[in-house]
C-alpha cells in the first residue's frame, strides 16, 4: 500500500464509469523511499465510497495543484519547478500522463485553472504575489505568456501579510472575469478576461476586500464565496457569480 507524507487531491474528478470517478492527485515525500513522488490516478466508487489503490500517472514530481482542461484530455499543474512554473500533460488512453512542456510562471506557484474554452491557463504564484496566464496550442501544450499581473499592498497581519501573495484564481461561468485571491492584502483582484487572446485587464470593480487579516485562500462556485486562510472562515460577496 502507498502511503505518503504529502498527498492533494485533484479538485476536478470525472467519471470512470457508471458508478466511478477518476482522481488524481499530487503526492509529496513518500513515506515509503521505494515510491517516487509525482501524481497519481486511482477511482472511486460513488456508490459505496470505496477507493482502488493509487498507481503512478507519471513519476515528473514537485506539482502541488491539478486542473483539467474542460475536455479532460489534458492536465496541467502548478509545480515548484523552476521556482515556480504550470506543467502541462495529455492525458492517455491508460490514464497515464505524457508531458507535454512547462512555461516558468513565477517564484512559488500555488495553484493552476483553465478558462471554458481550454485555451487559457492561469496561474497564482504565491511568493511572487502575482498572477500569470498562458495560451493552450492545439496539442494541449503551453504557449506563450499572454498575461502577468503585479500585486500591490500589505495587510494587518505583519508575519503573513508583509506583502501580496497570490493563492488561487478562477475565471467565472461566462469566461468574461476573472478573479484572484491575495492572501496578503486581503483582496480577491478582478480583471476583464479576453478569451480569444488570453489578456487580462482591470475590472471596473477592481478589487472585493474581506475582513482584514482574514488571508484570502480560495473561492467557491455559483454565489461567490471567499474561503479565509488566516481566521479559518468564509465571506460571501455580494452580486457576483463565479
Amino acid at each position: 500500500m502507498k502511503t505518503f507524507t504529502t498527498l492533494t487531491l485533484l479538485l476536478a474528478l470525472h467519471a470512470a464509469t457508471a458508478a466511478e470517478l477518476r482522481f488524481y492527485v499530487t503526492a509529496g515525500k513518500p513515506v515509503d523511499p521505494a515510491q517516487p513522488p509525482g501524481i497519481y490516478t486511482g477511482t472511486l466508487d460513488d456508490q459505496t465510497g470505496k477507493l482502488s489503490p493509487l498507481t503512478p500517472a507519471t513519476t515528473v514530481s514537485k506539482a502541488n495543484f491539478l486542473a483539467f482542461s474542460p475536455d479532460r484530455k489534458f492536465l496541467y499543474a502548478a509545480s515548484d519547478n523552476q521556482g515556480g512554473s504550470v506543467t502541462a500533460f495529455r492525458v492517455n488512453s491508460d490514464h497515464s500522463l505524457a508531458l507535454l512542456n512547462e512555461q516558468v510562471a513565477d517564484k512559488g506557484t500555488c495553484h493552476v485553472s483553465v478558462d471554458a474554452t481550454g485555451r487559457n491557463v492561469f496561474a497564482a504564484n504565491y511568493n511572487a504575489g502575482n498572477i500569470a496566464a498562458f495560451r493552450t496550442q492545439d496539442d494541449g501544450s503551453l504557449g506563450a505568456r499572454t498575461a502577468f499581473v503585479q500585486f500591490t499592498g500589505t495587510g494587518p497581519d505583519a508575519k503573513r501579510q508583509a506583502k501580496p501573495h497570490g493563492h488561487a484564481i478562477y475565471a467565472d461561468a461566462a469566461n468574461r472575469v476573472v478573479y484572484a485571491c491575495d492572501l496578503g492584502t486581503d483582496s480577491v483582484w478582478l480583471f476583464n478576461l479576453d478569451a480569444a487572446k488570453g489578456t487580462l485587464t482591470p475590472h471596473k470593480q477592481v478589487a472585493a476586500k474581506v475582513p482584514p487579516g482574514g488571508g484570502v485562500r480560495h473561492l467557491a462556485r455559483r454565489r461567490l464565496s471567499v474561503i479565509r486562510r488566516a481566521s479559518g472562515s468564509t465571506s460571501r460577496i455580494a452580486g457576483t457569480r463565479v
